[in-house]
């Protein structure tokens, strides 16, 4: 549950989130598939699911799988649990601000030990123009894992039935020995007409202190039922 790939506790198609939560009584789910792009794949596929509780409170569910190829692997991954609470709403200016703590759960193969990550996310409305952004501590008891920060900014404009954005970020070395990593990537929602949207995201991470260079990506298919978000 890092700044590298973690759908539950960001806003897909970001790696950053909002502090908006789904609208009182609605259904906001997406069909993810997001990985690292090198010499292979490596990343995940599955389902997130988030529901307006009440005003400022959203629920998420994430159910992923994980995938590898060179060989070819498919496997259960973590399932993530997560809790939005919007404290601040000023409609008058367009801030808000909130936090939206998350654990992922061993439930993966071979998994042991929990990650839980505790956010606060701030965000700027203005028209057709969204500026939002935040960060939080991971907290690890997964063998190996290192506690450490994940900060991410993010903007986005609204064009017709188009939406694109512009997206940097850094998250600490998760593992002992590991390292730190950058990255920034560029994205966008395509409407489809009725309650479906195309979400992508795409751009480089570097990883610091070895220099390593690679691609991240985030394709999904996003569904939006119940009160518009």
């Amino acid at each position: 549950m890092t700044l590298v790939g973690s759908s539950a506790i960001a806003g897909p198609p970001y790696q950053t989130d909002d502090p908006d939560p789904t609208e009182t009584g609605g259904l906001e789910a997406y069909a993810f598939v997001e990985g690292d792009w090198d010499a292979s794949f490596a990343g995940s596929a599955g389902i997130e699911a988030n529901y307006g509780a009440s005003q400022n409170v959203q629920i998420s569910l994430g159910l992923p799988l994980e995938i590898a190829s060179r060989p070819l692997k498919v496997s259960r991954g973590n399932v993530e649990l997560s809790a939005k609470w919007r404290f601040l709403n000023d409609e008058n200016h367009g801030l808000s601000v909130a936090t939206f703590p998350g654990v992922a759960l061993p439930t993966a193969k071979g998994a042991s030990g929990i990650e839980v990550l505790l956010p606060l996310w701030g965000g700027w409305k203005q028209d057709n123009l969204a500026v939002f952004g935040g960060g939080g501590r991971v907290i690890t008891s997964v063998p190996g894992g290192r506690n450490h920060w994940v900060v991410g900014f993010a903007a986005t404009r609204q064009v017709g039935a188009m939406n694109f954005g512009v997206e940097v970020g850094h998250s600490g070395a998760s593992e002992r020995g590991g390292h730190g990593l950058d990255a920034a990537g560029v994205g966008m929602t395509a409407a489809l007409g009725g309650p479906f949207a195309l979400v992508a995201r795409a751009g480089p991470a570097r990883e610091r202190g070895t220099g390593h260079v690679f691609v991240q990506t985030f394709f999904g298919l996003q569904g939006l039922w119940g009160p518009k978000k």
